[in-house]
């Protein structure tokens, strides 16, 4: 289960990020954890103490459902943030942009670094995503999936899992191993 990690006070998080973070938040009963965290109204211009979005995250995750809200969460995050890709960035291969995923996502921080995303090609079907991040797996999981459902070639079909053989950071495991892998239509 996601808890909240220990982080420095000036470790921070853009408000475009933070945006598309708790944009998808806004149902009645997160609202109150949204204000007690100063989160209710965000402005994209802005920076956000990090350890703020991370102890909302660690409350909603002893709510019920937390699974499915992460992974929504991060899936409305990406396509958020793909919507504001300059276009020659939205025009790269499905590779290019896994290979370009961890400088993209780290001009979103501010001071201490976030951990690491290591993207591995197996082959010409199959990547390893690892990451070592603040935000719980599931969340993570959603980002990647939208990520990969935006750049997949239209030949190909794809599916995205959290690895069977290895725990998450959740589970307390070093880092999170997602598995994509393309197949012909």
């Amino acid at each position: 289960m996601y808890t909240a990690k220990v982080l420095p006070a000036d470790f921070e998080t853009s408000g475009q990020l933070v945006y598309a973070l708790v944009s998808n938040l806004q149902q009645e009963e997160i609202k109150p954890l949204l204000q007690k965290y100063g989160l209710a109204e965000v402005n994209v211009n802005q920076w956000y103490r990090t350890r703020d979005i991370v102890a909302l995250f660690a409350e909603m995750a002893q709510r019920p459902n937390f699974s499915n809200n992460f992974v929504a969460v991060g899936m409305a995050a990406a396509n958020l943030l793909i919507q504001i890709l300059p276009p020659e960035i939205q025009a790269m291969s499905l590779e290019q942009i896994l290979m370009a995923e961890e400088e993209l996502i780290y001009a979103n921080y501010r001071n201490p670094s976030p951990g690491f995303i290591r993207v591995t090609k197996v082959d010409d079907n199959t990547y390893y995503h690892d990451s070592q991040t603040v935000w719980p797996d599931e969340l993570n999981y959603g980002f990647v999936y939208s990520f990969v459902r935006h750049f997949c070639p239209k030949a190909k079909r794809f599916t995205v899992r959290m690895a069977d053989d290895m725990p998450g950071q959740d589970d307390g495991g070093e880092f999170l191993r997602i598995k994509i892998a393309l197949s012909s239509k």
